[in-house]
């Protein structure tokens, strides 16, 4: 059972990698733009398929874009991440923890106005959803 379940760890792992980096990709070749500027208001919670024990869901509430520029937000109004917006609605950026230690994140901005995405770091992943406020 162990064996399965570490196999469709991995599996899905790799699967997330490579559509990680696909997202990364097309960030990074498409401009920064406004289009997808707002509020945004969820939460970002421990995705138990690809995660260890003891992982709790991280402190993002809020993410503001403003000109493409996207800045994380904790319930406390403390700064917690920052990124990049494209026309697309994909965005790449960095998830700050609060032992200060950064890592990368990507995702994307459905015409719904619903934002998700994902961070990975050790054994914990976290998927992030959001909808637009204002």
């Amino acid at each position: 059972m162990k064996s399965a379940r570490r196999d469709r760890k991995s599996f899905i792992g790799i699967s997330a990698a490579a559509a990680a980096l696909a997202l990364a990709s097309t960030a990074a070749a498409a401009p920064v733009s406004d289009r997808f500027d707002g509020a945004y208001s969820g939460a970002a919670e421990v995705e138990t398929a690809l995660s260890g024990p003891g992982c709790a869901p991280l402190p993002l509430s809020r993410i503001e874009i403003r000109e493409g520029s996207l800045k994380g937000l904790s319930a406390e109004g403390r700064y917690v991440a920052r990124g990049v917006v494209t026309s697309s609605g994909f965005f790449t950026g960095e998830y700050r923890f609060a032992d200060g230690k950064w890592t990368r994140f990507e995702g994307r901005i459905g015409d719904d106005g619903v934002l998700t995405g994902g961070v990975m770091s050790g054994n914990c992943a976290w998927l992030a959803k959001l909808s637009r406020t204002a």
